[in-house]
């Protein structure tokens, strides 16, 4: 199927997510970028190609690529080039962290297993702690700051689709983190 990359992520496709996970004993997703380049003329949207394998499932097996930035010559290589890591479904967000290396898997793994706790321990549970800014725009780059992205607006402070706001226990395990959401976005 090609559908929406934010059927991996988004709040408002968790219920897509737990029927596609639910039916498919095996899951791919591969998902690609709008810029520089995108899978269709005419289709100016981030888009996830999902396949999955039907058959009884015990636990969630699900297989993932690094969100795709892609210029126009790489159009025949890009997907013999595609490669899948091992991914898993966040057990309180319901979301698939879209890993697509052992490298990746290898960073999640440590920070999983750091003192035993879940990487959501990372963050702090209220509004208190380090803030990292992280802004989404749909259609460029994604990224976390520690500073917050001037906006201009007559009628907003700030736009409420494009930036969220982490907070962190601490403001090492913040910049760690946000390090890392910065170098997934950007490769």
């Amino acid at each position: 199927m090609i559908v929406p990359a934010g059927v991996l992520g988004l709040d408002d496709a968790v219920t897509l997510r737990e029927v596609l996970l639910n039916k498919f004993g095996k899951s791919l997703a591969s998902t690609y970028a709008i810029r520089p380049s995108k899978l269709f003329d005419g289709v100016d949207q981030r888009l996830c190609i999902y396949i999955g394998n039907a058959g009884t499932k015990s636990t969630y097996h699900v297989l993932t690529t690094k969100y795709r930035h892609w210029n126009s010559d790489e159009r025949e290589v890009l997907f013999p080039q595609l490669e899948y890591a091992q991914s898993f479904v966040h057990p309180q967000l319901k979301r698939i962290p879209q890993l697509g290396s052992d490298e990746a898997v290898s960073i999640v793994g440590k920070l999983k297993s750091k003192d035993n706790l879940p990487i959501a321990s990372y963050y702090s549970k209220n509004s208190g702690g380090y803030v990292m800014h992280y802004h989404r725009s749909p259609r460029y780059w994604i990224r976390a700051m520690d500073f917050e992205q001037y906006f201009k607006s007559q009628t907003r402070t700030r736009s409420v689709h494009h930036f969220r706001d982490l907070y962190f226990r601490n403001e090492s395990e913040g910049k760690v983190v946000g390090a890392i959401l910065n170098n997934v976005s950007s490769t």
